[in-house]
């Protein structure tokens, strides 16, 4: 009789947790807020990311409210907002052409991009387009001190994601993600909300799937700006 155990190579391997000298809310993070709030951001926009723009309009067309995925990786979260709003368009962005391959079919009010979200909400707001929601599932949290000021919240085009208004909905497996995350939302004169453990039934993406299985703590924080 064959073994009924799973060999090791095939068993699925546990996510290693966030591991960061940090122990608290970065203590320059108030300071560098403020000052992307209240000095413009100037870079270029990255010219793939301005034609990937183009083209989401035009297949968008204004017609619907507009949810926008940042880093949906293989779209999974892509298409589980889009089954959950039927009546929006649901846009998937991410900036690894190798990630987005692997996605399967989408519903038809969906789309997936390949490009630097930054320069994406900068140009939605450029426009002035209202999104109905925004999420970030799992983002990179950068966790080494000197990498803050590439967390979203932390980077020059968080005035952007403050200016589309919607329901922004954030979920990681950082406790001090979020904190940091509800401190920047604070100090751009937001009600901080809630930060709030959860368990998860259905996972909406890989990540969560894998953090979940691994027996991570995640949390949530939903603000309408």
């Amino acid at each position: 009789m064959g073994s009924l155990t799973t060999p090791a190579a095939s068993r699925p391997q546990p996510s290693p947790t966030v591991v960061s000298t940090q122990t608290g809310i970065h203590p320059r993070l108030e300071e560098i807020v403020t000052r992307h709030l209240k000095y413009p951001f100037l870079k270029p926009l990255a010219l793939h990311t301005c034609a990937a723009y183009k083209k989401m309009l035009a297949i968008w067309k204004g017609t619907s409210p507009l949810i926008l995925d940042a880093g949906c990786g293989t779209g999974d979260s892509t298409r589980y907002l889009a089954q959950q709003h039927k009546n929006s368009f649901v846009v998937g962005v991410d900036q690894s052409a190798h990630r987005l391959a692997k996605a399967a079919s989408l519903p038809e009010n969906a789309l997936l991009i390949r490009a630097d979200v930054t320069d994406f909400w900068r140009l939605l707001a450029a426009d002035q387009i209202k999104l109905s929601q925004h999420t970030w599932f799992y983002p990179n949290p950068w966790p080494k001190a000197e990498q803050v000021q590439r967390r979203w919240y932390a980077h020059p085009a968080f005035t952007a994601v403050l200016a589309l208004g919607g329901r922004l909905q954030v979920r990681s497996n950082w406790q001090i993600f979020m904190h940091e995350l509800a401190l920047a939302l604070k100090v751009a004169g937001c009600v901080p909300p809630p930060i709030v453990p959860i368990t998860p039934v259905q996972p909406i993406s890989l990540h969560e799937r894998k953090y979940r299985d691994s027996q991570h703590s995640l949390y949530e924080l939903e603000i309408h700006l």
